[in-house]
């Protein structure tokens, strides 16, 4: 008998890519869930709270000398050298790789396709890379997203056009691969805020995808007491001037 289809994520908190069937906060996770790797600490008062907003105990940074991680299951990310950049393998065994539509204020991307194949969609244009398509350039502003061929192999390397915002872009991914802040709805939203992303929304109103990035990542997840795993992240200077030291 057939059942209903799988729910398909990304390794971001996101749903499924297609039409937006569910409300708004489903479609980002927001909606209470208990996480498997927090402790809490709280007062009967603060038990009564969604479990998004209670105090927890953030996830450890990676350390140093680790430039390899996971992101979820079939999916690693691995840092390398001169060139500075990352590189995305996919085994296409695990969940499929999926980025949903956001965009950057402050930085531009690059992305290289090494193996296998890439679904790049940039302001509603959907193209498919190959090795042989070299650097696809995304400008900040340009709303993208990018997805895997589910069971297709993939490797695919990320710079950014400037060699310290690709460097930051390192951290914003070693944010990201810090055990257990994928399961943390507030955590990633901080993450979004010092990283300079924003998710894209419906109803394409630029002010109100900045606004839940800046209300739930700057304001709400410092207020809860969430804290970055590596705290050298700050992607927008303009927000935070990177010769300012915490």
């Amino acid at each position: 008998m057939t059942g209903a289809p799988a729910r398909q994520t990304g390794f971001w908190p996101y749903s499924e890519p297609g039409p937006w069937r569910r409300p708004l906060f489903d479609q980002f996770n927001l909606l209470p869930t208990v996480d498997a790797y927090c402790s809490f600490h709280t007062s009967p008062a603060q038990r009564q709270l969604p479990s998004i907003y209670k105090p927890e105990v953030m996830p450890e940074p990676l350390s140093a000398d680790v430039d390899s991680w996971t992101l979820q299951e079939g999916t690693s990310m691995t840092v390398l050298q001169n060139p500075l950049r990352t590189r995305v393998i996919v085994t296409g065994k695990g969940e499929k790789f999926y980025v949903p539509p956001h965009w950057h204020a402050a930085h531009d991307e690059n992305h290289v396709v090494i193996k296998g194949r890439l679904i790049v969609t940039q302001d509603g244009v959907r193209r498919v890379l190959g090795p042989e398509d070299g650097v696809c350039f995304t400008r900040r502003g340009v709303v993208h997203s990018l997805e895997a061929f589910p069971g297709e192999e993939l490797i695919l390397e990320e710079t950014a056009t400037e060699p310290e915002d690709t460097e930051q872009k390192i951290f914003f991914f070693r944010n990201l691969g810090a055990p257990g802040m994928l399961s943390s709805p507030l955590g990633v939203m901080q993450v979004f805020y010092y990283g300079d992303t924003y998710p894209k929304f419906p109803t394409g109103f630029r002010w109100l995808e900045r606004g839940l990035i800046v209300i739930l990542g700057g304001w709400i997840a410092s207020f809860f007491g969430y804290q970055l795993p590596d705290k050298r992240l700050r992607l927008d200077p303009s927000r935070f001037p990177r010769d300012k030291k915490d």
